[in-house]
């Protein structure tokens, strides 16, 4: 594939490598993920004008306002901090504690959003355990498990309807094969119990277009 050479703070690195030889549920993640890079490269262009005049110490200040928000039970300050990559925010060199605070919250966040029945956390989750973008913050943080990422993609699955049913169920079946039968019966029987617990017979196809954090930008 030809490399995409448009650039933008934090994701013109994923914008501008061609996509390595994966499976197809890691091509189809990739190519979610590029849709959304472009999506959030369009609203930075459209919305350039917004940030004229704000002071650097302004902009220093969004990552521990958004985690502040966070705990504080904002969702969507919530997903943005869990699954933001602020590498490119300025004052990150002058503020090392971030990157400790985000190993210290990012975890707790997801799994209070998940078990508050958001979608999106589950999305997060998924993607970080499935490894299809190790190099992000909340990939690092988790580490690839097979197990894991099966086991969020179950709990979609349960909660899918119309063509997102039939998109799952093939990443389902690739997952399948690198888990024995016990691990599978395991993560179905997790699934089933945690979409009865958290999610209420809720809708997961709003994750059927890809995982959109920090879309606030367009509000």
């Amino acid at each position: 594939m030809q490399k995409m050479s448009r650039y933008a703070p934090g994701i013109g690195y994923y914008l501008d490598h061609s996509l390595k030889p994966a499976t197809p549920e890691e091509v189809t993640q990739q190519e979610r993920f590029l849709a959304q890079a472009q999506h959030t490269l369009d609203l930075i262009q459209q919305n350039q004008a917004l940030c004229n005049g704000i002071e650097p110490s302004q902009l220093e200040a969004i990552v521990p306002v958004m985690l502040e928000a966070a705990q504080g039970g904002d969702r969507r300050a919530l997903n943005c901090y869990v699954g933001a990559d602020f590498t490119s925010m300025p004052g990150l060199l002058e503020h090392p504690e971030w990157l400790t605070q985000y190993k210290q919250n990012a975890m707790a966040l997801a799994q209070t959003a998940y078990q508050q029945g958001d979608w999106v956390a589950v999305g997060l989750l998924q993607q970080a355990y499935a490894g299809v973008f190790e190099a992000s913050f909340l990939g690092q943080l988790l580490g690839a498990d097979p197990d894991q990422a099966y086991r969020y993609l179950k709990l979609q699955r349960l909660g899918a309807t119309g063509d997102f049913v039939a998109q799952l169920d093939e990443q389902l079946a690739e997952a399948e094969k690198t888990l024995s039968k016990q691990q599978i019966a395991e993560a179905d029987a997790w699934a089933h119990g945690a979409y009865a617990e958290y999610f209420n017979n809720s809708s997961s196809n709003e994750l059927s277009n890809g995982v959109n954090v920090c879309d606030s930008i367009d509000d």
